[in-house]
């Protein structure tokens, strides 16, 4: 096999296909509602079966007479195998995909599936013309690109069990295990599988006193009746009878924080804390969720941390900033770049490859316009990706009609740019509500989706 149509056979074959919803659904789904093992699996094996026909079709468009049935798989291995037996590839991966990767042997048990991407490649047919199969073309391609970009959508880690030990202060997550001997800096990581989340919450201590007190308490705000905090905060008592909050989030600063963050104040809760004597005094260490470390000094001051685990890049708890200045230096920069790299395989596609079908150099244009779209909706939102997607891949199909794809991709440019116009004006404050968001967004998609497909339809039409 040689040569970008063989390719693009390859990666709308329907097992791809199939590969390519696997992918997306286990890693917006799945991953989030069981982390584990078996879900981490699931997407080494959907995505070894997945990568290989993409990068087929990008070899196959640069050197057409290359080989790609035997080359894509073997680079996928040899770029795979390096991510998981290295330090340097799994950070470098960390770096390129949102989230964190990690260097893992294990998952190595996953390289079998270049077998079958391989054997899928030698039973793909010859491109047909009907418009059954173009649309088959434009839906595989399309997804298996939107599967492979907008991957592991990045959940936040939170910190659910803080204990003292022998070994320092211990830290027990959605990361895994961590450790450090003082609780204020070289944290190490234990263990990269996290505990079961029945268990962590099971050993939660929700409340504890100082040792030479047993008067002066503290306790997490969930354990209070009083909600003047929420469920992010400590409560302190002297003479045991009597509890004040000791330290809390104002109220005013929940909204600063929805709008800092994509994920908003999800999963900011106070878990458990753990009171620790020291030389001068003791110090009280909080499980903050998503917003990391809370540390009450000897002087009485109460501190957010940021916890920096050594030897992994990405592992970064950190707290929520309380202020938020829109900037575009904070948006997902991965996804961005994506984007660039897409567009670039457009232009080379648009170039080199003029006897492709339209549809499929339209499909090709379509994905470059939505990975900027899903880089700045993915993130802890797969509703709006979704529908965004949708919004692209609409036109696409209505875009078999006729070669003038450039009008239907705009018209579904247009569609998802203005779905996505609500949220940036939440993030920036013109919205005060999500669900105003929500709702102007969702408006916005079905009013505009009819036209988009009436200015596609019309575009095919013309050029009958």
């Amino acid at each position: 096999m040689s040569g970008a149509r063989a390719a693009i056979r390859w990666a709308a074959h329907p097992a791809v296909f199939a590969a390519s919803v696997v992918l997306l659904v286990n890693d917006h789904v799945l991953k989030p509602a069981w982390p584990g093992s078996v879900t981490g699996k699931l997407s080494d094996v959907a995505g070894l079966v997945v990568a290989p026909a993409l990068l087929a079709v990008v070899l196959g468009l640069a050197v057409p007479r290359l080989p790609v049935r035997w080359l894509a798989p073997v680079l996928t291995g040899v770029v795979f195998a390096w991510v998981k037996l290295t330090d340097v590839g799994a950070d470098v991966a960390s770096a390129v995909w949102s989230g964190t990767v990690l260097r893992d042997p294990w998952d190595l048990l996953a390289l079998p599936a270049l077998v079958l991407s391989w054997w899928i490649a030698g039973r793909c047919r010859p491109l047909a013309v009907e418009t059954f199969s173009r649309v088959r073309v434009v839906a595989g391609l399309g997804l298996a690109v939107l599967a492979t970009a907008a991957t592991s959508s990045p959940q936040p880690h939170e910190v659910i069990v803080v204990s003292a030990g022998p070994e320092g202060i211990r830290l027990e997550g959605t990361f895994g295990v961590a450790t450090s001997p003082d609780g204020l800096g070289n944290w190490v990581l234990d263990a990269e599988e996290p505990p079961a989340l029945p268990d962590m919450l099971s050993r939660r201590t929700r409340s504890a006193c100082v040792p030479s007190e047993p008067s002066h308490c503290f306790r997490v705000a969930g354990e209070s009746p009083r909600r003047d905090v929420g469920d992010l905060g400590v409560e302190e008592t002297t003479d045991g009878l009597t509890w004040t909050t000791s330290w809390g989030l104002p109220s005013q600063r929940w909204d600063a924080i929805e709008r800092a963050s994509v994920i908003g104040t999800e999963g900011m809760v106070s878990h458990s804390l753990a009171v620790v004597p020291v030389e001068d005094g003791f110090r009280v260490f909080v499980a903050d969720g998503s917003d990391g470390l809370l540390v009450r000094q000897t002087d009485g001051t109460w501190e957010r941390v940021e916890v920096r685990i050594e030897g992994r890049i990405g592992l970064r708890l950190s707290p929520h900033p309380l202020t938020y200045d829109f900037d575009i230096t904070h948006w997902p920069g991965p996804p961005l770049l994506a984007f660039i790299v897409v567009t670039l395989l457009a232009a080379v596609v648009l170039w080199r490859a003029r006897r492709l079908v339209a549809p499929v150099r339209a499909g090709i244009v379509l994905c470059s316009a939505a990975l900027p779209l899903v880089g700045l909706t993915a993130d802890g939102l797969p509703a709006i990706m979704v529908l965004v997607a949708g919004s692209l891949l609409l036109p696409v199909v209505f875009s078999l009609l006729g070669p003038r794809a450039a009008v239907a991709g705009l018209a579904g440019t247009v569609a998802a740019v203005a779905h996505a116009v609500p949220y940036g004006l939440y993030v920036t404050g013109t919205l005060w509500t999500m669900k105003a968001a929500v709702v102007l967004g969702a408006a916005t998609t079905v009013v505009l989706l009819p036209v988009t497909v009436k200015v596609a339809r019309w575009a095919g039409r013309r050029t009958r």
